[in-house]
């Protein structure tokens, strides 16, 4: 599976309705209108707060007032959304496996642990491994937790 169908499925399956197209209008727009304000606020020297500004001033009334009409921007969005996170969860994953999983089996390997209960012995007939009766109890299963 490519990142380009993975994210092209979730698009399809966004939930388009009013509700949720209202929402995101005004709260996108909200968050975008405060930046603008902080920036206006802090007297930070740039057209972009003039353009948060805008655009958080816009698409909360659009979000208010018509909300269908943010369609395709919500879809846009979520588009980019679901593309970092994506990619973030990749590398993330792959943070944790190289960086903490494998350096902890590569120590346990040096120090000859093995976290498995025994070892393997070519010569047995089964390697299953037999438990006491009180594990085999019906009781023990009518209330696991």
């Amino acid at each position: 599976m490519s990142w380009i169908s993975d994210v092209r499925d979730e698009i399809q399956d966004l939930n388009l309705s009013g509700k949720n197209l209202r929402k995101f209008g005004l709260f996108v727009g909200g968050i975008f209108l405060l930046i603008g304000l902080y920036m206006e606020y802090r007297h930070v020297v740039s057209e972009w707060r003039f353009v948060l500004f805008g655009v958080g001033a816009m698409l909360m009334a659009l979000g208010a007032v018509y909300p269908r009409s943010l369609t395709y921007v919500y879809r846009f969005w979520m588009g980019i959304a679901f593309t970092v996170g994506w990619l973030v969860s990749r590398v993330l994953l792959a943070v944790i496996f190289y960086g903490i999983v494998t350096p902890i089996g590569l120590v346990m390997k040096l120090f000859g642990k093995n976290p498995i209960e025994g070892h393997l012995d070519p010569e047995a007939e089964s390697h299953w491994v037999m438990k006491d009766e009180s594990a085999w109890s019906i009781e023990r299963y009518k209330k696991m937790y």
